[in-house]
């Protein structure tokens, strides 16, 4: 039985990620931050099977933290086959805003902890077949207005994750990243009705991408279908940025 690692697993498309992943028959190791009330009421409504569920906290502004998280990961499921990282924070301002410790925030949660975390899952990773996906945005791709750091962040993320599909591809490992567009989340709680229904619009399908479209793309992802497909960085905003 195969063995996903989730963080940001009690973010609105975290939660949806998790489920997907238990569904489809993975044990699942569920990283979390701050709401761990919110993740425990996920797991109370999955149907029973035959795989596992575990939560562990991580804090990936801290080295320490995302180590020991690992360690029990491993305690729990021995070897990984999966790591996704769907965890990230979002200061919109404009530049000249712009606080120092909302960029450093950014920084370290969305590029430097999302490193050490594939730092400490490599060694977990099971060789010739493992998956590695991070959940960039459409803003590493082509930038936003008033999100210039976070912008910034989501490239690296997406650099980082070609230069490890070249690092690990000899050890069989696949690296992807997902670039959502606007996904309706509590992330995106800033924008009024208004502002969706001016992207809704401005996008070629004339609707927006959701969780469960993500979900299902990392499915894909991690299924033997993509074992060819690594250091791509995927688009999933229903035309909105083309």
């Amino acid at each position: 039985m195969k063995s996903v690692v989730i963080l940001g697993a009690s973010g609105d498309i975290g939660q949806v990620l998790a489920k997907a992943f238990y569904n489809k028959g993975y044990n699942v190791v569920a990283g979390y931050y701050k709401n761990k009330q919110t993740l425990e009421e996920v797991v109370g409504g999955l149907k029973q099977k035959n795989n596992q569920f575990f939560c562990h906290q991580i804090n990936l502004k801290n080295e320490d933290s995302i180590k020991e998280f690992f360690e029990n990961a491993q305690k729990d499921v021995g070897k990984i086959y999966c790591l996704v990282n769907c965890a990230g924070v979002s200061k919109p301002n404009l530049l000249i805003d712009a606080k120092t410790s909302d960029i450093s925030e950014e920084i370290s949660v969305n590029l430097t902890g999302a490193m050490l975390a594939t730092k400490y899952a490599l060694p977990l990773l099971e060789e010739k077949s493992s998956r590695l996906i991070h959940i960039s945005s459409v803003w590493g791709v082509v930038g936003g207005s008033c999100e210039s750091t976070y912008s910034a962040t989501k490239g690296g993320l997406i650099s980082f994750t070609k230069a490890i599909a070249k690092e690990m591809g000899p050890s069989g490992l696949t690296a992807n990243c997902i670039c959502p567009g606007l996904i309706k989340t509590k992330m995106n709680a800033h924008l009024t009705k208004e502002d969706y229904s001016e992207i809704k619009n401005e996008t070629p399908l004339n609707r927006f991408a959701t969780a469960n479209d993500i979900a299902s793309l990392a499915l894909f992802l991690a299924s033997p279908k993509a074992k060819n497909i690594t250091g791509q960085a995927i688009t999933l905003d229903a035309g909105w940025t083309l």
